[in-house]
């Protein structure tokens, strides 16, 4: 109660109730500063301080419910998913399939710690994005997270894209890729620019890249991940609040290592050193072993973000990994371009947000189940 005029009107109307059954009980004559206070002048202070204070508190309880609970259809829908969910988890559960509204956006939410939190929708390219996408994107969408490639925004100070720029300005949440440690592209071998970036990454944490088999040795056991971690330590300073790490299952092989990596890294996010993971390539095996991990509490579910992009032909049918991830509410979806991809799929872009051959150019969809 912090109307200060309504809790002393309570009190004194208490007191003078009180007084009245002091005189009654004992038969001692109440007044009020000297004057005798009329026996039905008591009861009725005594019933308007009873009605003035369950009217307070009804309204208190009114403002509360408003404040902290969702709305009803999320509710519903979040406990509908959770009835099917296999597994109950304190530390997540299942999208929630309720239509929200924000502003000029519509989206779905998902649900993250036990929470519904509005579903962005991702748009990324290799190739700088256009601005007019960016905006485009955010008036139709509400919430989107615009991602940025490193090697276009390198650790140099001062991101002066204007991209960048629109982006920040928009209110969009923002991605970081990272090449992790690097590797071949389809069977097209490592890129130039790819291997440079990563044989620079290694000098940059003390690995001596003029002795035979650095990269095997130093780079791809610890050093890709120290340089990475630095990495995303200044990305996530200058305002990134996710990141992606590429090539992660050219190195760590298996659902134990992965789970190992991650809970490094999850330490590290909860602390405020890291943004959020998007997940990238994770097969179905190592998606199970993620949502079992989360649901048992090893790995903090907010150290993910709501997205796992998969690249097509990677190993495993992307819908079959979907249908794991999502019981936790990470949406994966679909890249169709290694080099210049968007994410397609329930929270990827339609093709209009084709941001790296222009706003007009048409490619073949991927199907979406």
């Amino acid at each position: 109660m912090k109307q200060p005029l309504a809790l002393l009107t309570v009190w004194l109307l208490v007191i003078m109730a009180a007084l009245h059954i002091w005189r009654a009980a004992f038969g001692l004559d109440a007044s009020l500063a000297g004057i005798p206070i009329p026996l039905g002048a008591s009861w009725v202070a005594a019933l308007f301080a009873l009605a003035l204070a369950v009217g307070l508190w009804f309204e208190r309880r009114r403002i509360r419910d408003v404040v902290v609970r969702p709305a009803a259809s999320t509710v519903a829908a979040a406990a509908s998913v959770a009835r099917a969910a296999p597994t109950p988890t304190a530390q997540a559960s299942a999208p929630s399939r309720a239509r929200n509204v924000a502003g000029a956006g519509h989206y779905e939410s998902v649900m993250v710690d036990g929470r519904p939190v509005p579903a962005a929708y991702f748009m990324f390219a290799s190739k700088v994005l256009s601005p007019a996408a960016i905006r485009k994107a955010k008036e139709k969408y509400g919430r989107v997270l615009v991602g940025f490639d490193a090697g276009y925004i390198p650790m140099s100070g001062e991101i002066n894209g204007e991209s960048f720029k629109v982006a920040r300005d928009l209110g969009a949440e923002l991605e970081i890729y990272v090449e992790g440690p690097g590797g071949a592209t389809g069977n097209n071998g490592w890129d130039p620019g790819e291997a440079a970036r990563v044989k620079e990454g290694a000098q940059q944490v003390g690995i001596d890249t003029s002795e035979r088999g650095w990269r095997e040795r130093h780079w791809d056991t610890t050093g890709w991940r120290r340089f990475t971690f630095q990495q995303l330590e200044y990305y996530r300073s200058v305002g990134f609040n996710a990141a992606e790490i590429d090539n992660v299952d050219r190195v760590v092989k298996g659902p134990a290592k992965l789970i190992e990596l991650y809970k490094e890294y999850g330490a590290l996010q909860t602390a405020g050193r890291l943004p959020q993971l998007v997940m990238k390539n994770v097969s179905a095996e190592d998606s199970q072993a993620v949502v079992e991990a989360v649901r048992s509490g090893d790995l903090p579910r907010s150290m993910f973000s709501e997205f796992h992009i998969f690249e097509c032909g990677s190993s495993d049918d992307w819908v079959e990994v979907d249908q794991i991830t999502k019981t936790i509410g990470i949406r994966t979806v679909p890249s169709r371009d290694t080099y210049n991809y968007d994410a397609k799929g329930q929270f990827g872009l339609d093709d209009e947000f084709n941001t790296a051959y222009g706003l007009d150019a048409a490619r073949p969809a991927v199907p979406v189940s």
